[in-house]
């Protein structure tokens, strides 16, 4: 049988080179030199009897049979990586690194405190945590880089699951200080369309989410003065006393803890909602530290209100 012939470091070097594209980065990750990569990779082909990568312009790009082989050895090694944890592990010594990726602000004001509480639980665990938007969180799910993530409403890849953990509701505001530069108008539309305003993209459409949400069929002209990526930018043009803006309402609370007077424009209907959902990929092994993580986070964000 030709797995007679194989070693499984070849494998497992394989598996690295292919998720990086690189075997600078594969040598980095398997703390190995990038000539014993290179000979890895070597031997694994001349074994196999196929190329695996292709080496155009200094870059390395699988082959059909390689993307094959990855998807293989990716599912097997996993399920022989998930049966020895479980000879090994227990719950009351939970040890190794969980890879977790996260919006930048949903994870550093309501992620990372409850990861925080979750580590001196236990100890002898540790974090490796990536912020990004959730089109790059659901690659880095796909390549293995990372257990799971925390993702807002995205249309993920079929292959990674989505559950809702956690809504938020998100406010238009401004500061009470901006308010009163304002006249009163005849109407709410008027007032509304006298506000200078700020948004997270062009073409304002977390803004014109919000007054579709409240307003059905009602056009309001907006003023939008300024795009800014992220909300800790949308909250500092707001608590500059600059414009209005949609915040959702953990971050309105904690402006309020640092003193800010924040004014939040409410209505009697259901407020607008963002949903949360924890996102992975069922298959995969992710041993029981990141399971016990996961399952902790999940209750506990369940817990979370404002």
């Amino acid at each position: 049988m030709l797995i007679h012939q194989m070693n499984l470091n070849h494998l497992s070097v394989f598996l690295e080179v292919y998720k990086t594209r690189s075997m600078t980065a594969a040598a980095d990750r398997l703390f190995l030199t990038q000539s014993g990569v290179s000979q890895h990779i070597r031997s694994l082909e001349n074994t196999l009897g196929f190329t695996l990568f292709d080496r155009i312009n200094q870059k390395l790009i699988p082959t059909n049979a390689a993307r094959e082989l990855y998807e293989t050895c990716q599912n097997s090694l996993n399920s022989i990586e998930k049966t020895l944890r479980s000879f090994k592990e227990d719950e009351s010594g939970l040890i190794g690194t969980i890879h977790i990726g996260m919006p930048i602000e949903f994870g550093n004001n309501l992620v990372i405190p409850l990861l925080s509480k979750f580590g001196q639980i236990y100890p002898e665990i540790k974090f490796e945590i990536y912020f990004d938007y959730a089109d790059k969180l659901n690659e880095m799910l796909l390549n293995g880089d990372i257990e799971f993530a925390f993702v807002d409403e995205y249309k993920m890849d079929r292959r990674v699951t989505t559950e809702i953990v956690y809504t938020e509701k998100l406010y238009l505001c401004a500061t009470d200080e901006y308010i009163a530069t304002k006249e009163k108008k005849s109407t709410e539309i008027a007032f509304y369309e006298s506000l200078d305003y700020v948004d997270y993209q062009r073409h304002s459409p977390i803004l014109k989410m919000w007054f579709e949400h409240h307003y059905k069929d009602k056009k309001v002209k907006l003023n939008t003065r300024a795009n800014v990526m992220d909300v800790q930018g949308i909250s500092k043009f707001i608590t500059s006393h600059f414009s209005a803006g949609i915040l959702p309402l953990h971050i309105i609370r904690s402006l309020e803890k640092n003193g800010y007077h924040i004014h939040i424009f409410k209505f009697d209907e259901k407020d607008l909602e963002n949903h949360i959902s924890v996102a992975y990929i069922k298959e995969r092994s992710i041993g029981m530290a990141s399971e016990k993580c996961l399952a902790y986070l999940r209750d506990e964000l369940a817990k979370t209100t404002f």
